[in-house]
């Protein structure tokens, strides 16, 4: 998916994601004239945000994934994490990547 960028956790008792994800800077819609599709083009280092507003008290481990791709050299990438909550700090444990890469 060209220009795709999915975040994606799952719906659980812990927690509700709040407003949409924030993007810094934010990226810029382009048309492909190919595709005759609008995509999004983040052209530098970039921090994404979600605001999390806690439902439980308990302790948890909730696994999610940030999928993208690289362009132009046409590369899948899945970022992992799991969101962790331990005796009240939340901390977010960073996991492996997944890289895919275009054959030519």
């Amino acid at each position: 998916p060209y220009g795709v960028m999915v975040f994606e956790i799952p719906k659980n008792k812990h927690f509700s994601l709040v407003d949409s994800m924030i993007e810094n800077p934010i990226s810029v819609i382009k048309n492909d004239t190919n595709w005759n599709k609008p995509y999004k083009v983040i052209s530098e280092k970039a921090t994404l945000t979600q605001k999390l507003k806690l439902t439980s008290k308990e302790n948890f481990e909730i696994s999610g994934s940030l999928f993208f791709m690289l362009e132009p050299i046409c590369s899948a990438i899945t970022l992992n994490f799991t969101i962790i909550n331990d005796d009240g700090t939340l901390k977010v444990k960073k996991s492996d990547r997944n890289y895919s890469f275009a054959k030519n």
